[in-house]
C-alpha cells in the first residue's frame, strides 16, 4: 500500500489500483467487440479518457487493432476542411502504424481535386482495410472540439455512417468500428440531423460509483481510518460516486485520517467554503462556466435547474435543454427523473446562488422577482415603453424559463392595453370635436335656412298685397259668397307656402349630408299635405320630390357607409405600408425570414410569421407586444374580426389559437396535413385552412360571447347619449339596437 495514491483529474494509468470499473467498462468493451459503433457523450471529469485507456488496453490484448485520434490535438482555430480531414487521416496512418511522411504527402497531394472527406474514405478502404487483416476499432476522443470549427463536419459523421452501410456490400468493413467520445449532445454535432450516426450506434452512460465498484477506492483507507467501507459509505454520501469528487474527498480522508465523522467536517472546510479559490485543480468552475458561458440558453437552464432544486426532481424528458444540463454534470437521470448529482453541488449551487446567476443574466431581474411576489398581480412590475423594448431585443434568440416568458407577454399585452386606451381616449376627444362642430355647422345652417324662408315669406306677402290692392275695388260689389271666398283664398295659400317651406328645409337637410332629419321632414310634409284641400299641383310635386329625394338618397348613404368602411379597413392596411414612400416603422426581431404578415382589422396591431418559429405581435409603430413561440416555422397568422385572438398554422401540422396577451386558448390538429393559409371568416364564427396537398379544410368556433359582448357595449352607449336627434334614434330603432 505503500505506491498507492489517488488521483485527481486527468486520465489514469493503465494500471493505477484507484481504477473503479464500472457498468461502463463491460458495456463499451462488449459493444465494440461485437462491431457495434459506440458513443460516450458526458459531462467532464466523469472518467471517459480513463474509460478509453481500459477498453483499448483489453481490445488489443484480445487481438484487435486499435487507434486513437484526439480531435483536440488537430487544432480548431482557422484551421481549413482540408487541413483537418489531413490531420485526421495523419493520425489515424500514424496510430495504425502505416506512417510514410513523404509517402503520405504525396498521397494526399495527387487526390487534391476531389473533396477531403472523399480522401478519407480512400484511405480508410485501401490503405486501412486493404494492409490490416485484424478487426479495427479507431477511437475518437474529445469530438466536442469539432463545436469550435468555423464550418459544420456534417460529411465527417456521415462518412462514419457510410462505413456502417457498406458491410452489406463489403466484407471488409465488418473489421471496422468507431467509438466517439466527448463533452456534447448528438444535436450540438450535427446541423442535419437526417445525417446522424447516432441512430445506428449505442450509447454508453457513465454513471457515479456504487459501493460496490468503489472497492478499489476503499484500499487507500485501509491504514488512515477506522471503518474504511462506513467511511466509503459516507464519501459515496455526499459525492453521489461522482469519480473527480470521490477521489478528491478519499484523498482528503487520507491526508488527515479519523472516522466518518471527519468526511462531513472536511467537505464544508476544503470544498464547499470559498470554493471558487479552493477549487484546484477546477471542477466546480467548470460547472459553472458551462451553465452560464452559454449565453443563448443559460437563462433556461438556471431556470430548470431551480425547479428541480425547489421540488427535487422533474420529469426526464431528453430535451436539448436536459440534455445540456445533464451535460454540465450538475445533474443526473435516474428513473426517468432529473435530480442533482450530489448533496457538494446542492450546497454551492443552491436557490441563493441560482436567484444571483439569473439576476445578473435578466436585464428585469429585480422587476420579475417583484412581480413573481405578488403572485404575478402587480401590474405596476411590468415593462413598458424604452425598459420592455430592451427586454425584448435581450431575449430574442434566448431559450429562457417559463417564468421569463410569462412575465415578457404580461408586459407586452399589459403595453398594448395601455396603447389602446390611450387611442380610444383620443378618439373620443376626436368625436366629441366633431359633434360640437356639427352642432355648430348644423345651428349656421338652420339659421340660414331660417332666414331664407322668412325672405321668401316677405316676397309671397308683398306679392298678395299687390294684388289686393289691384282688385279691391272689384271684390267690393262681389256677392257675399265671392268675399267669404276672399278670407278662404289666403289660409290656402299659407298651407302651399308651409308645404313649400318644409320641402325646401328638407332639400336643405339634404344637401348638408342629414338624411335622417330630412327623411323626418319630407315625411311631416306629406302627411300635411295628405289631411290638406287646396293644394295646388306646383306645391304637390315639390313634396313629392322631396320624398322621393330623402328616401333614395338614405339609402344611397347606407350603401356608401359600407363601402367607406370597407376602404377605410384598406387605407389603414396602405397606410402602414406606404405613407408616400415614407418609412413608418421597421419589425426587427425575428431570427429567420418572414413567412406571413397580417393587419388586426382595426388596423392596429399587426401578426408576422417567422421560419424562426415564432409569431410576433407588433403595434403599427413598431413596437413589439408579445412572442408566440412554436417549435416549428409559422407559415400563416390571422386576426380575428374584433382583434383580441390570433390564429397561427405552423410546420407542425397544427393550427394554435391564441389571445393576444400570449395565451394559447386552443389547439386543432391539422389531420396529418402541411397548412400553408389560414384565416378567420368575416363573422369571426369559422376558420379556413388550405393545405400543401390542394385541399382547404374548414373548422367552426364558437366566438358568439365576444360578439355579444360588442352588440351590448354599442347598445349601452347609443342609448345612453344624451345627443341623440329623433332621426338617429329612430335609425338606431330599424336596426335593432
Amino acid at each position: 500500500m505503500k505506491d498507492y495514491h489517488y488521483q485527481i483529474g486527468g486520465c489514469l494509468p493503465e494500471d493505477a489500483p484507484t481504477y473503479a470499473v464500472r457498468r461502463a467498462d463491460s458495456e463499451l468493451y462488449a459493444g465494440l467487440q461485437a462491431g457495434e459503433f459506440c458513443y460516450v457523450l458526458n459531462g467532464r471529469q466523469m472518467g471517459k479518457s480513463s474509460l478509453l485507456v481500459r477498453t483499448l488496453q483489453k481490445l488489443t490484448a484480445s487481438g484487435f487493432a486499435c487507434a486513437t485520434i484526439d480531435i483536440s490535438d488537430i487544432g480548431n482555430q482557422q484551421v481549413s476542411l482540408d487541413k483537418w480531414y489531413g490531420g485526421v487521416a495523419y493520425k489515424l496512418l500514424s496510430g495504425f502504424n502505416l506512417f510514410d511522411p513523404l509517402e503520405f504527402m504525396n498521397w494526399w497531394r495527387d487526390r487534391a481535386l476531389i473533396p477531403p472527406v472523399q480522401r478519407l474514405s480512400e484511405l480508410i478502404e485501401t490503405q486501412l482495410l486493404g494492409r490490416i487483416a485484424e478487426k479495427m476499432v479507431i477511437f475518437i476522443d474529445e469530438i466536442d472540439s469539432v463545436l469550435s470549427l468555423k464550418e459544420p463536419l456534417d460529411d465527417f459523421f456521415a462518412l462514419i455512417r457510410a462505413c456502417y452501410n457498406k458491410r452489406a456490400i463489403d466484407d471488409r468493413y465488418q473489421r471496422l468500428t468507431f467509438a466517439l467520445l466527448g463533452v456534447a449532445t448528438p444535436g450540438d454535432l450535427i446541423a442535419d440531423h437526417t445525417r446522424t450516426p447516432f441512430n445506428i450506434g449505442r450509447a454508453i452512460e457513465l454513471n457515479g460509483f456504487s459501493l460496490e465498484e468503489a472497492q478499489p477506492l476503499v484500499k487507500g483507507l485501509g491504514e488512515k481510518v477506522d471503518n474504511p467501507l462506513a467511511v466509503m459509505a459516507e464519501i459515496l454520501s455526499r459525492t453521489g460516486g461522482q469519480p473527480f469528487l470521490t477521489q478528491k474527498l478519499c484523498k482528503l480522508v487520507a491526508e488527515n485520517g479519523g472516522d466518518a465523522e471527519i468526511v462531513a467536517k472536511l467537505v464544508k472546510e476544503e470544498i464547499v467554503e470559498n470554493w471558487e479559490a479552493q477549487d484546484e485543480p477546477a471542477h466546480l468552475k467548470t460547472i459553472r462556466d458551462r451553465l452560464l458561458n452559454q449565453s443563448e440558453r443559460a437563462s433556461r437552464l438556471l431556470g430548470m435547474y431551480q425547479q428541480i432544486l425547489q421540488v427535487g426532481e422533474i420529469v426526464a424528458d431528453d430535451s436539448p435543454e436536459q440534455r445540456q444540463l445533464r451535460l454540465s454534470g450538475l445533474v443526473v437521470k435516474q428513473q426517468g427523473k432529473l435530480r442533482v448529482y450530489n448533496r457538494i453541488y446542492q450546497e454551492i449551487f443552491n436557490l441563493d446562488w441560482v436567484e444571483k446567476a439569473l439576476g445578473e443574466l435578466r436585464p428585469y431581474g429585480e422587476a420579475l422577482t417583484a412581480w413573481l411576489a405578488s403572485d404575478c398581480q402587480d401590474r405596476s412590475r411590468l415593462l413598458r415603453g424604452q425598459a420592455l423594448q430592451e427586454a425584448q431585443t435581450w431575449a430574442a434568440g434566448k431559450s429562457l424559463a417559463d417564468k421569463d416568458y410569462q412575465f415578457l407577454a404580461a408586459s407586452g399585452a399589459a403595453a398594448l392595453v395601455e396603447l389602446r386606451q390611450k387611442e380610444e381616449q383620443s378618439q373620443a376627444q376626436i368625436h366629441r370635436l366633431c359633434r360640437e362642430k356639427e352642432l355648430l355647422e348644423q345651428l349656421q345652417q338652420e339659421n340660414a335656412l331660417r332666414k331664407a324662408t322668412e325672405a321668401q315669406l316677405r316676397r309671397e306677402r308683398i306679392q298678395k298685397a299687390k294684388i289686393v290692392t289691384g282688385v279691391v275695388g272689384a271684390l267690393m260689389t262681389v256677392h257675399a259668397f265671392l268675399m267669404g271666398l276672399f278670407w278662404v283664398k289666403p289660409s290656402v295659400d299659407r298651407m302651399n307656402s308651409q308645404l313649400n317651406t318644409l320641402s325646401l328645409y328638407s332639400e336643405a337637410l339634404l344637401e348638408s349630408d342629414r338624411q335622417a332629419e330630412a327623411l323626418v321632414q319630407s315625411i311631416k310634409a306629406a302627411r300635411e299635405m295628405r289631411r290638406s284641400v287646396g293644394v295646388n299641383p306646383d306645391s304637390r310635386m315639390r313634396v313629392l320630390l322631396a320624398l322621393q329625394s330623402a328616401v333614395y338618397k338614405g339609402r344611397e348613404a347606407d350603401r356608401q357607409l359600407r363601402e367607406r368602411q370597407a376602404f377605410r379597413k384598406e387605407k389603414i392596411v396602405t397606410a402602414m405600408s406606404s405613407d408616400g414612400g415614407k418609412l413608418i416603422a421597421v419589425l426587427k426581431g425575428h431570427g429567420s425570414r418572414v413567412l406571413d404578415v397580417s393587419f388586426s382589422t382595426d388596423g392596429k396591431a399587426i401578426a408576422t410569421g417567422s421560419a424562426d418559429g415564432t409569431a410576433r405581435l407588433w403595434h403599427r409603430d413598431g413596437t413589439l407586444l408579445c412572442i408566440f413561440k412554436h417549435p416549428s416555422p409559422v407559415t400563416s397568422v390571422s386576426f380575428s374580426p374584433d382583434g383580441q385572438i390570433l390564429v397561427t398554422a405552423s410546420a407542425d401540422k397544427i393550427i394554435r389559437i391564441w389571445h393576444i396577451d400570449g395565451r394559447l386558448v386552443k389547439k386543432i390538429p391539422g389531420n396529418n396535413r402541411e397548412i400553408e393559409h389560414v384565416k378567420f371568416s368575416a363573422d369571426g364564427k369559422m376558420l379556413v385552412s388550405t393545405n400543401k396537398d390542394g385541399t382547404g379544410m374548414l373548422w367552426n368556433l364558437d366566438l358568439e360571447d365576444l360578439l355579444k359582448q360588442g352588440c351590448a357595449q354599442l347598445g349601452d352607449y347609443l342609448q345612453s347619449n344624451p345627443q341623440l336627434s329623433e332621426g338617429d334614434r329612430h335609425l338606431c330603432d330599424r336596426i335593432g339596437v
